[in-house]
């Protein structure tokens, strides 16, 4: 379904599992995938603050839904798998 509900263009993310050490600066640009079969979506990182990261879409996503993860991709440090505990629209 594409009903309007069902879109996000935001999200707030714990348990972050960096592969080097995390990156300084921020806005940080990207891609992300939230499904193992969805393309790579062009996303922003805005902030890292005390682990939680704040992730913004130019595109809103669909069915982005607590308890999923999302890796990033695209970045010289690849953040992977961490969890969805808020969403916004």
């Amino acid at each position: 379904s594409e009903h309007p509900a069902l879109f996000r263009n935001e999200l707030k993310a714990r348990q972050l599992s960096w592969i080097e050490a995390p990156p300084e600066a921020f806005p940080l640009s990207c891609t992300s995938k939230i499904r193992y079969r969805q393309k790579d979506s062009p996303c922003v990182i805005q902030s890292i603050k005390e682990g939680h990261a704040h992730i913004t879409f130019p595109t809103p996503q669909r069915a982005v839904t607590p308890g999923q993860s999302i890796v990033f991709i695209g970045t010289t440090n690849v953040l992977e798998a961490e969890l969805f505990y808020e969403t916004a629209r």
